[in-house]
């Protein structure tokens, strides 16, 4: 049975058949939350897929429940990890027991649309794509949409080596939760065992080796962020984004260019070193507690940037080297700064959404 034919007929297809698509969902001490996770997983519509639910040794019962829960649900497979590794080692075992042509991997804290698998699902069918990305809404705390994370063009359908250049641009962005991958261009443990940005690394390997990638405006995925997620938390490391940075640079190396038929320019590269690198360090530091700790990171940033490049930078990307350029003139005073623009920004948001009412 071919997959469109598995899409006409949704979850009604034999269990022995091979699923269209594997979900897998990294767990740890999820709490009450992880129900209404499980339940959206099985609430999906119009695809055969199988759950790989990976317990990452949590020590709050989320490992019986998941347990629990697969006793009732046979297209669940619940996998339960002996010791905390970290989403990323989790996802490596998920994908190392996957079956399905393609793999979705989703958070078990965020939200999504019933039909998610199904619309991706059909996008790939109908553009031939390797990849699929659709948009997700990140949503604060509060039930708030902040904003739509992507900010590539809808309906693109593009060659893989035209797709990293859309990642070093920032217009594709890392998560994978917004993505569905054939299964094939995931090497063995893609994503390496850090605390944050594991998923670009997959991802971004994935891309490099897709023979095309095809977006979507439709916003599928609600992102949620908690303060206790590791994206959101304290004190996540900087030395996190310099690995996961050099991965996604070292795809575009000499060795990389030739053997992929990757053509990047020089100020692509210097963008995304200095919008995710040396920007999201201290992004990252900003966060931290301690003020010493984050105001070294920016001195070593400082001291890492260049007026000539930034010039350079401005030609093609203006907002990028602007930004740049206030953290080598104000220093450790830029976080004062930035607080004030966010403020701003929000202040304003505020002002036009009354005027709307």
């Amino acid at each position: 049975m071919s997959i469109s034919e598995q899409l006409e007929k949704g979850r009604q297809v034999p269990e022995d058949l091979t699923p269209s698509v594997s979900v897998v969902m990294p767990v740890f001490n999820a709490g009450p939350g992880l129900v209404k996770a499980l339940e959206g997983i099985a609430g999906l519509t119009g695809a055969n897929y199988e759950f790989l639910v990976v317990d990452d040794g949590s020590t709050d019962g989320s490992d019986m429940l998941v347990s629990t829960w697969a006793e009732k649900h046979p297209f669940a497979r619940p996998i339960l990890l002996s010791e905390n590794r970290g989403a990323g080692c989790a996802r490596n075992r998920g994908l190392a027991e996957a079956s399905g042509e393609f793999v979705w991997f989703v958070d078990c804290d965020d939200e999504w649309e019933p039909d998610i698998l199904s619309r991706m699902l059909e996008r790939a069918i109908g553009t031939s794509a390797d990849i699929v990305a659709c948009r997700s809404m990140r949503v604060s705390e509060s039930g708030v949409n902040v904003g739509i994370v992507e900010s590539f063009k809808p309906g693109l359908v593009v060659s893989g080596a035209r797709a990293y250049g859309l990642v070093l641009e920032g217009r594709i962005q890392g998560h994978l939760h917004t993505k569905l991958i054939r299964r094939a261009l995931l090497p063995t443990d893609p994503f390496p065992a850090i605390a944050v940005h594991e998923d670009l690394c997959g991802v971004v390997l994935a891309i490099a080796g897709a023979r095309r990638v095809a977006t979507m405006g439709d916003v599928l995925y609600r992102y949620m962020e908690h303060p206790g997620s590791l994206s959101m938390s304290d004190d996540p490391a900087t030395g996190d984004v310099d690995f996961s940075a050099d991965v996604v640079l070292s795809v575009a190396s000499d060795d990389g260019v030739s053997a992929r038929g990757l053509h990047v320019s020089r100020l692509m590269m210097l963008r995304f070193t200095y919008a995710y690198r040396y920007l999201g360090k201290i992004g990252v530091a900003r966060r931290w507690r301690d003020r010493s700790s984050a105001f070294g990171v920016v001195r070593s940033v400082r001291r890492e940037m260049s007026l000539s490049e930034v010039l350079f930078l401005s030609i093609r990307y203006p907002a990028t080297a602007a930004r740049a350029l206030l953290i080598m003139v104000a220093g450790t005073k830029y976080f004062a700064l930035a607080t004030g623009l966010v403020m701003a920004r929000g202040w304003l948001r505020r002002l036009r959404d009354h005027s709307r009412s």
